[in-house]
């Protein structure tokens, strides 16, 4: 079997400006199973597809200093749409 691809959304409340959401994007892509990280300030989230388990993600995050709240797929629309 072959490393299957998720889509993880966090919500990260302490990323406040652009500076922080480089520290993520360089933490999270300096991961081999990392493959696509996307990052909205505006609205504090973090999406990352990767073939890692969500909370090796969330770790990920936290060693670059932030707090990551993981975001249900099935909320996403009620909670930001």
């Amino acid at each position: 079997m072959g490393n299957q691809m998720n889509d993880y959304i966090f919500k990260v409340e302490d990323m406040t400006c652009g500076g922080c959401a480089s520290r993520i994007q360089n933490a999270l892509n300096s991961s081999e199973q990392v493959s696509n990280v996307d990052i909205d300030v505006s609205k504090q989230l973090v999406t990352v597809s990767t073939a890692a388990e969500q909370e090796a993600v969330a770790d990920i995050i936290k060693a670059a200093g932030y707090t990551p709240k993981a975001v249900s797929k099935g909320l996403f629309g009620k909670m930001f749409g």
